[in-house]
């Protein structure tokens, strides 16, 4: 069903998912006839910057949903068992991520032709407008208009709601900080949302899904952890755009037009 080769070729594929404050996370694969298992070992955790583990989640997520797309595009279809836990991870040693059970005959899912086109952007993007095409998802919060990006950009630079509503509060010219100016210059800002219940592995695979789509849009993107690290800025922006207590804030990542386009960018910021 799956050679050494395409073995290869999909953890390869998997690894370029996007992770945030864990990019390039080490993961270890094995493949057993009809079964691929996902590990990770716990030393790869930042418990003092990301203490509950969310952030790993989402990053692991995003490369079980890689692998799952790339499995597509063989015709194998793959079920998830998601075998993620804390407390695990917090006795250390190997962590079991996830378990795919594979199985012959499906569908090529169209997001996989997006997969080694994605790329993270950190800098400023490009200008002029973007097409969107009534892009709309739906567990995603998005920010096009100029104030809100000005909003936003500044509670990432100080992680704090300062002069929140003035439109002439924001520091702008040769010494504006360069993670304001490239969230500034954004097309656009997601807020994507879960459900509580949701577990995060799987909102690191919905995220990824919604990278993909943006991808197919000519948009590059930049993960702002931050923003959800802080409690008071991830309140600040819950309040702000009206995300209630039946949606959890797992991601914030600004998106744009980067131009010109190179074979390598989507590492330059790894």
């Amino acid at each position: 069903m799956l050679n050494d080769e395409g073995f290869q070729s999909l953890t390869k594929r998997a690894s370029r998912a996007p992770g945030g404050l864990y990019k390039g996370l080490p993961l270890t694969w094995r493949h057993e006839g009809a079964t691929l298992y996902i590990d990770i070992d716990a030393s790869a955790w930042h418990p003092d910057e990301d203490p509950e583990g969310h952030f790993l989640a989402l990053a692991c997520g995003a490369r079980v949903e890689a692998a799952v797309i790339a499995l597509s595009a063989k015709g194998i279809g793959a079920r998830v068992a998601n075998m993620l836990n804390r407390r695990l991870l917090m006795e250390g040693g190997p962590v079991p991520v996830a378990i795919l059970l594979l199985s012959e005959g499906t569908r090529h899912d169209p997001l996989e032709r997006m997969m080694d086109k994605r790329r993270d952007w950190s800098g400023p993007f490009a200008k002029g407008p973007v097409r969107l095409f009534g892009w709309a998802p739906d567990r995603a919060r998005l920010v096009t208009d100029q104030r809100g990006k000005d909003w936003i950009a500044q509670l990432a630079e100080e992680g704090t709601l300062v002069g929140a509503g003035r439109p002439g509060w924001l520091r702008r010219g040769p010494d504006e900080p360069e993670e304001v100016k490239a969230t500034r210059s954004a097309a656009l800002i997601a807020l994507h949302t879960s459900a509580p219940d949701i577990r995060l592995l799987e909102a690191g695979r919905r995220l990824y899904r919604l990278w993909l789509d943006a991808t197919g849009l000519g948009l590059a993107g930049w993960e702002m952890d931050a923003l959800v690290r802080n409690p008071g800025a991830r309140q600040a922006l819950t309040d702000r755009y009206g995300i209630g207590p039946d949606r959890r804030l797992d991601a914030v990542i600004r998106f744009g037009r980067i131009d010109p386009p190179s074979p390598n960018e989507a590492f330059e910021s790894l």
